[in-house]
């Protein structure tokens, strides 16, 4: 059996450092767009790896057609925080002062003076406003020249592949991604709701081009361009951590293998290529380090795997929070006999059992360490709501797009501030699944409350920490 199976595993031996000088570089869309996300020592660290392998560097026609469709609206997003973070902490200084003034520490207390803390609060929080205006200025306008696109641009020169002959040759490869999907072939078939409900569709250069079937059209180039150059290594880097790109096994959590066995197979059998790599942008800039003697910072690091953490926990849509609220309100009145919906406030749903009251409030919302500011208005005000109310607990319930989502999430939201360090606050994570009617279903993974030990829930209809605890880590 030796060597007949080489897709099932990944650990063989191979020559990584051959590899590495030998292989075509495909990065993924994401990968493109991250560039805008990153801070600016972190995107000249990466595009100094990229521009280093410029020659080795290739791109299917369909990444450039998002990268151009998606790019100002990435821009427009990066923009937007500015005015998110300076809400955050303006709220936050309000807040404080009235926490201290509800306490009445001056007429009460002889000896404690809050006025030296508050003059700092006011004048640390001035200078931090102050440049974020600064930095604000200096971001890019929207309709100014774009010196990062022209970078990327001068990398990807004669690098793109061609675009579809005529939309008759590009329905013949969503027929064939249809079918896959239905199978669960990869790659694609976890995009194949994308958009539910919305469109689907855009024109582009007079052909119409289907989003969700985007990885797949993506793949099959690949594959294509390998085999018509005849290339024997392909390196291929995303930031998507869908289960239709990554072979992931359970063992005290997930774990992330590699590729999908079936794309290392299809790699070498329809384009030729002995070895197919993937990675994602951290481990690529870890590896350039190795093999490709880059210089590459341990904050360089920690700035792209909190984009891909942020951007694993950001919601799809509206629509998307939609469906999930829907799908906990499902989950809820299998676990509790009242269910009662209370609109789109800071809680949607409340949850009566014989002798107490729960509150329910569902999130996608990032709480990445970038993300973290972001989400401050939105969980203090879940935690003034508990405190005035007489609910016996509220549970802040996130939706995580995968299994290696929920543990991603559970970290981060174990960082979040001390304000929500409270026995009536409990966070239950959990993801996604659809039944065979199409219906979409939550099904709760782990649970976790401040001061308290993460638990796994392990199906049963009842409710509060079941089954074992979660390892650190």
């Amino acid at each position: 059996m030796k060597g007949l199976f080489p897709q099932f595993d990944p650990v063989r031996d191979r020559d990584f450092q051959k590899i590495w000088s030998d292989a075509v570089f495909v990065f993924d869309t994401n990968v493109w767009l991250n560039l805008y996300r990153y801070q600016s020592d972190t995107r000249d660290q990466l595009l100094a790896v990229i521009e280093r392998i410029k020659d080795r560097v290739w791109m299917p026609y369909y990444v450039a057609v998002e990268f151009q469709r998606n790019r100002i609206k990435v821009m427009a997003s990066q923009g937007n925080k500015f005015s998110e973070v300076r809400s955050a902490v303006v709220k936050f200084q309000s807040k404080f002062k009235a926490d201290l003034e509800e306490l009445k520490i001056d007429r009460r207390h002889a000896l404690i003076d809050t006025s030296a803390l508050l003059t700092g609060i006011d004048r640390l929080i001035s200078e931090y406003v102050e440049d974020l205006d600064g930095l604000e200025r200096k971001q890019s306008k929207l309709n100014d020249s774009d010196p990062l696109k022209v970078r990327i641009e001068d990398c990807l020169s004669g690098k793109v592949g061609a675009p579809p002959v005529d939309q008759k040759s590009l329905e013949a490869i969503y027929d064939k991604a249809k079918v896959r999907f239905e199978k669960r072939i990869p790659p694609g078939y976890m995009d194949k709701d994308k958009d539910r409900g919305d469109a689907d569709d855009f024109m582009h250069n007079g052909l119409f081009y289907k989003r969700r079937y985007g990885d797949y059209l993506i793949w099959q180039q690949m594959l294509d361009h390998a085999k018509a150059q005849n290339l024997k290594r392909l390196i291929f880097v995303t930031d998507d951590a869908k289960e239709d790109w990554w072979w992931k096994e359970s063992l005290g959590g997930p774990k992330t293998l590699g590729p999908r066995p079936e794309l290392v197979e299809e790699a070498q059998l329809l384009g030729g290529i002995e070895d197919f790599l993937m990675y994602p942008p951290d481990r690529f800039l870890e590896f350039s380090k190795e093999f490709l003697r880059a210089k590459i910072s341990d904050g360089a690091l920690e700035d792209v795997r909190d984009v891909s953490t942020a951007r694993s926990l950001a919601p799809n849509s509206g629509r998307s929070l939609m469906r999930s609220r829907k799908a906990v309100f499902n989950w809820l009145v299998s676990e509790f006999s009242y269910v009662e919906y209370l609109g789109l406030g800071v809680v949607q749903f409340l949850a009566r059992s014989e002798k107490h009251k729960f509150g329910f409030s569902v999130n996608e919302a990032a709480v990445s360490q970038m993300g973290i500011a972001r989400a401050f208005p939105k969980l203090r005000e879940a935690a003034e709501y508990v405190d005035a109310s007489d609910l016996d607990m509220l549970t802040l319930v996130w939706v995580a797009r995968s299994n290696s989502g929920v543990f991603d999430m559970l970290a981060q939201i174990k960082r979040l501030p001390s304000f929500l360090n409270t026995k009536r606050i409990k966070h239950v994570v959990g993801i996604l699944a659809e039944r065979p009617d199409g219906e979409d279903v939550f099904l709760p993974v782990a649970e976790w409350s401040h001061g308290g030990e993460v638990a796994y829930r392990i199906g049963d209809s009842s409710w509060g920490l079941d089954g074992g605890a979660l390892p650190e880590g």
